[in-house]
């Protein structure tokens, strides 16, 4: 029997895609029969809870708070201090060993990951982003940026195996940190879907006379929102008219957003949502 860990960052509805993608994979972790394995769900937070596939998943909290975090750092300088190379476990290393976990599987990218010494962990990694779009503020600022190079440079070269949903993210992985293309595997980005009926609540409670765009996306300033206005401003000068409709939560590029509608004299155009269930 394998015992493999399931590790989840805080399931915040409003996160965007991170919480859909942790749903599809764990669905297909329910999916996938194994007598052999045997999943134990944890999660950094308290109280996380996740309903899917008709089965009610509660996660274990790691209880990694601070005072644990300030007594790994004290500890794991001492033993620096005085040489000691024999193998030691810090807390989440001895808090899994306890579980009697063989591997731990981060299911989306975790800096818990680079806290790990003894036990053996998959980890995610979604984009390079930060290496290839540093245009954008939410992933090439300095803090940010820097704050990701730590993680992934600690985090992949000791991973037994590690998760990214395509061949391009996948080589460049490789490129960059030096890693063994043979230890990443892909698993395609899959999100469960239900049939949109055009009939249902959104087009009855805006009454819309035109045809809508709906786009569905947190106000992150590489979502480019601003493209989509200035195809619906192209279009209305051409004599076609549509509607924009926007749900998802302000990620600190909302006000942009509005300015550049009262550029483009869209305000009788575009409907914000806000976040939608």
């Amino acid at each position: 029997m394998l015992n493999i860990a399931i590790i989840v960052n805080s399931l915040d509805p409003v996160s965007g895609g991170e919480i859909t993608y942790t749903k599809s994979l764990i669905s297909k972790l329910i999916k996938h029969k194994d007598h052999n394995l045997r999943l134990h769900y944890f999660s950094n937070y308290k109280n996380e809870f996740l309903k899917t596939n008709n089965l009610n998943i509660n996660f274990k909290s790691l209880k990694y708070n601070l005072f644990r975090k300030i007594y790994d750092l004290i500890k794991m300088n001492l033993l620096k201090l005085i040489k000691y190379n024999k193998k030691y476990n810090l807390y989440l290393d001895s808090f899994f060993k306890e579980k009697k976990i063989d591997i731990i599987y981060f299911i989306s990218p975790n800096h818990y990951s680079t806290k790990i010494y003894n036990t053996k962990f998959v980890t995610t990694v979604w984009d390079l982003c930060h290496r290839e779009h540093s245009e954008f503020p939410e992933v090439g600022r300095k803090d940010i940026y820097r704050q990701r190079e730590l993680f992934l440079k600690n985090s992949l070269n000791r991973s037994s195996i590690i998760i990214t949903d395509n061949n391009l993210t996948k080589n460049n992985i490789t490129k960059y940190y030096n890693v063994d293309n043979k230890r990443i595997k892909i698993i395609p980005y899959y999100a469960d879907t239900n049939e949109f009926d055009v009939n249902e609540k959104i087009s009855n409670d805006l009454h819309l006379d035109e045809p809508f765009i709906f786009y569905p996306a947190n106000f992150w300033k590489h979502k480019n929102h601003k493209l989509v206005l200035e195809v619906i401003h192209d279009l209305k000068k051409d004599g076609h008219y549509f509607n924009l409709v926007l749900t998802g939560t302000n990620k600190g590029y909302l006000e942009e957003i509005k300015k550049t509608i009262n550029q483009l004299k869209l305000n009788d155009r575009v409907y914000f949502l806000g976040h939608l269930k």
